[in-house]
């Protein structure tokens, strides 16, 4: 489903699978875009050397901005967090 999103989503996403370069006027680029082995993109960071942190916290899973997977996500997160404010939702989806 997230994979499917962020086909649909982003153009790019062919691209970066097979390993060809994106534009430059992307707004993927400043994120450093990879593929994981699910075919999820990811964002690849200086976090990649921080190895006592786990995989995903590493290598954040690159959600489009105006999908309805993100919003379901999102909404699931909220919930599950016992309907707390935006920064702790957020920082719940960043773990």
């Amino acid at each position: 489903m997230i994979i499917d999103s962020q086909s649909e989503c982003f153009h790019e996403y062919r691209n970066i699978v097979k390993g060809r370069q994106i534009q430059k006027s992307s707004k993927l680029l400043s994120l450093n875009p990879i593929v994981d082995s699910d075919g999820l993109l990811r964002s690849n960071s200086r976090l990649k050397y921080a190895e006592f942190m786990s995989y995903d916290s590493r290598y954040p899973v690159i959600l489009p901005r105006d999908s309805q997977t993100t919003r379901l996500i999102v909404k699931s997160v909220h919930k599950r967090s016992g309907h707390c404010g935006t920064n702790h939702t957020l920082s719940d989806l960043s773990t």
